[in-house]
């Protein structure tokens, strides 16, 4: 009895902590304060329309899980100089990014945005981008993908399947060198030009199955 008390005072006593660390307007989240001092936020069942306006430069990681989350804005970001990692998945109201809005965010590493409702993707929204190495857009419903979206970034690992991309456009990875990884199964293309990927002389795996080739 006295060890099922004393494990019970422990994990209330975790608890309030980490619910202390969080940033006003993320007390319904639980948070983590690293060894260096900066949090790790993770939010699931967040019933609120807006990002959460909690996202300070102390902030390293941003996991939100089962959103009713509509959109991303420049604003929701502006002070996330520190964040190197941004996780939204099963938020199917989440269809719209807007232009610029990961423009403050030069230390982001890993963007993974899955199970959600996007259909399109703004010219300018790899502004800022600089140190992005993971893009994972995984079942969305993504048509269209800009011709410059890449330029400026990083990136190693790209994963697009279970979209509804028909074409990719000429150049898309001319200036994405750093490429290895491409996922672009089960959307709807019709054909794949080699000099789509010509330039891509990093790739190292290519998936391209249950598309109507």
């Amino acid at each position: 009895m006295k060890l099922l008390v004393f494990i019970s005072v422990a994990l209330f006593g975790a608890s309030v902590r980490s619910n202390e660390d969080c940033p006003t307007a993320c007390e319904e989240c639980f948070c983590t304060e690293d060894p260096d001092g900066y949090l790790e936020i993770d939010c699931e069942d967040y019933r609120e329309e807006a990002f959460p306006q909690c996202i300070t430069h102390k902030v390293r990681s941003v996991s939100i899980t089962r959103s009713e989350i509509t959109k991303l804005s420049p604003q929701d970001f502006v002070n996330a100089t520190a964040l190197e990692v941004l996780r939204i998945s099963e938020s199917p109201r989440l269809t719209v990014i807007e232009d610029g809005t990961f423009e403050e965010t030069t230390s982001l590493q890993e963007i993974s945005i899955t199970n959600c409702g996007l259909y399109s993707l703004p010219d300018e929204l790899s502004r800022g981008l600089v140190n992005l190495t993971v893009l994972d857009l995984e079942h969305n419903a993504i048509k269209v993908l800009p011709y410059s979206w890449f330029d400026g970034t990083a990136i190693e690992n790209l994963y697009l399947d279970d979209n509804r991309l028909d074409f990719l456009p000429q150049g898309l990875f001319d200036n994405l060198p750093t490429l290895q990884i491409l996922n672009l199964e089960s959307n709807d293309m019709m054909e794949l030009p080699v000099s789509t990927l010509k330039k891509a002389t990093s790739l190292t795996h290519l998936w391209l199955s249950q598309n109507p080739f």
